[in-house]
């Protein structure tokens, strides 16, 4: 897989390891030093995001990817991904979300982690 590739398969793990609550898999795309702003403005450093996911704070059952904008610069990159999730989002009810989530990556030793990202949802 070339660069480009390989960030896309690394967006659709995150999603596939928040829908199985799969936290091993989810901590593997996650850089140390990774922090989520979530839909209710609340920042969370990586052990807080893979708490709300292991607690059910969010929690997915379906997740449909509809439009990935990526860039690369070098060890850099960066993501704007348009997805149409089923569950519940920090205390929502399970409803259709309509989510853009904006993601910064870093090329590690290990491959590219998810070094901090803004959870939204759209319009």
């Amino acid at each position: 897989m070339n660069e480009e590739q390989l960030v896309r398969a690394l967006y659709a793990k995150l999603f596939d390891s928040i829908i199985n609550r799969d936290i091993p898999a989810l901590g593997e795309c996650l850089d140390r030093r990774f922090t989520l702003t979530t839909v209710t403005g609340k920042t969370e450093p990586a052990a807080g995001f893979l708490d709300s996911v292991r607690e059910g704070r969010l929690s997915l059952s379906k997740a449909e990817h509809s439009d990935i904008n990526l860039r690369i610069i070098g060890m850099n990159a960066w993501l704007i991904g348009r997805t149409t999730a089923v569950g519940s989002l920090y205390g929502t009810s399970e409803k259709t979300w309509k989510l853009v989530t904006k993601l910064s990556a870093v090329r590690t030793l290990d491959g590219w982690r998810f070094l901090d990202g803004r959870m939204n949802t759209a319009e």
